[in-house]
């Protein structure tokens, strides 16, 4: 979750729990920079952050600690489901792009 991200949600009424510096394996933007780094703003009963204001790599992102609390059917359909959400959003850019290219749209 990058700064735009927090400033974005917190001028919606959010505030952010985390009082800690970024832990390690998270860069300046506060993107995991080594499997299962957990985010800072992930409080015991998961994200603190409303999921109508996560940004589409904190929706995406399922660290070790989440996955550990499923079973291995669970996690594999997780991992589907997570990547059929990263082709979507990919497809939904390339088509935003396309517009702001001024291209034709097919229907």
């Amino acid at each position: 979750m990058g700064p735009v991200d927090l400033l974005l949600a917190e001028a919606v009424g959010w505030s952010s729990q985390a009082t800690e510096p970024l832990p390690d394996g998270l860069d300046g933007e506060g993107n995991p920079t080594r499997v299962g780094a957990p985010c800072r703003h992930l409080g015991a009963g998961g994200c603190t952050m409303p999921s109508d204001l996560r940004p589409f790599g904190c929706t995406a992102y399922v660290c070790r600690p989440m996955l550990r609390r499923l079973d291995r059917v669970r996690g594999a359909r997780v991992r589907r489901l997570v990547r059929q959400m990263g082709e979507a959003h990919e497809a939904v850019l390339a088509r935003v792009r396309r517009q702001q290219r001024g291209e034709q749209q097919p229907i």
